[in-house]
């Protein structure tokens, strides 16, 4: 069933005949008195609290295109080469969406990734760069 828009501020909605449809109501959701405490009476959460959480963080180091069949042969020791040249930066990644470029570095039993470049609308996820500090424009 559907709904015609009501004729009056508050009056029930009207069912449709059109078979196979559902009724549509509006719905007003109550606002939040700024006053509002969380149980037990404590402060009021802060960006803090969010600052805590964990983020999973991956660098890509490159991309390939290759068959299934090549796939299928993957064994220990196969090399798959890939599109990206040494000197090309890396892609930083929080929870899947690039936010910065950076190189591979030696850490002596680890590698680590130096950031050279913010990615501008990281947050919003827009395209564009900006070089991070000591990185030429």
């Amino acid at each position: 069933m559907t709904t015609d828009a009501p004729s009056e501020e508050g009056a029930a909605p009207r069912e449709s005949d059109v078979p196979g449809e559902v009724e549509v109501r509006p719905h007003r959701l109550e606002e939040i008195a700024p006053d509002v405490r969380p149980a037990g009476g404590g402060e009021r959460p802060t960006m803090d609290l969010l600052l805590e959480v964990p983020v999973d963080v991956t660098v890509e180091v490159g991309e390939t295109t290759v068959s299934l069949e090549e796939v299928l042969r993957f064994v220990p020791g196969h090399v798959v080469k890939l599109t990206q040249t040494v000197e090309q930066p890396v892609i930083v990644r929080v929870n899947g969406r690039p936010i910065a470029e950076g190189e591979i570095v030696d850490l002596g039993d680890t590698l680590g990734v130096r950031i050279t470049t913010i990615l501008d609308g990281a947050a919003d996820g827009g395209p564009g760069r900006t070089p991070g500090a000591g990185n030429p424009a």
